[in-house]
């Protein structure tokens, strides 16, 4: 497995992932992604990739497969004064390990690329038990909080 700069011929693989509702239920406003949305993600996720490692704030990457099959996304961005994980992973690769597998991988870069950073947040959905017992069992809970009438918990991952 391999993480992969996002480009724009990647944008059909991100519908695809991003309007798949066993994804997109546990996206912020449980609503799939339009094609604006899907092109402002990729055109920003480029724009950083033109600036360097120290000075860039997101760190979106394609999840790949050895056969270069594309199984998700994974990355930090920054926002409201905090990095905070993405991943998104298609229904048939989930439960596989993909997760922990490219999360390493992306701390790793992290480490690597931006030694200053100390940790990044993760938000889950309540109801996504999956992720909430993995964040749980690697991460420290931090908090339970609202974003419009969706609940969600937050843990923090140290680099």
């Amino acid at each position: 497995m391999r993480l992969k700069e996002i480009k724009l011929k990647d944008h059909s693989f991100i519908h695809t992932l991003t309007n798949n509702p066993m994804v997109y239920r546990y996206i912020r406003n449980g609503r799939p992604w339009d094609d604006q949305k899907i092109t402002r993600f990729i055109n920003k996720c480029i724009d950083d990739q033109q600036k360097t490692f120290q000075e860039r704030k997101n760190f979106n990457y394609i999840i790949q497969e050895k056969n270069k099959d594309s199984i998700g996304v994974v990355g930090v961005s920054y926002k409201n004064k905090k990095y905070s994980l993405t991943v998104f992973i298609l229904p048939k690769y989930q439960g596989q390990g993909y997760f922990s597998r490219s999360l390493n991988l992306l701390l790793r870069r992290l480490r690597r690329y931006k030694p200053d950073l100390e940790y990044i947040y993760a938000q889950a959905h309540t109801n996504n038990k999956k992720m909430n017992q993995i964040l749980s069992n690697k991460f420290e809970y931090k908090r339970r909080y609202n974003i419009g009438k969706i609940s969600v918990n937050e843990f923090k991952i140290y680099i």
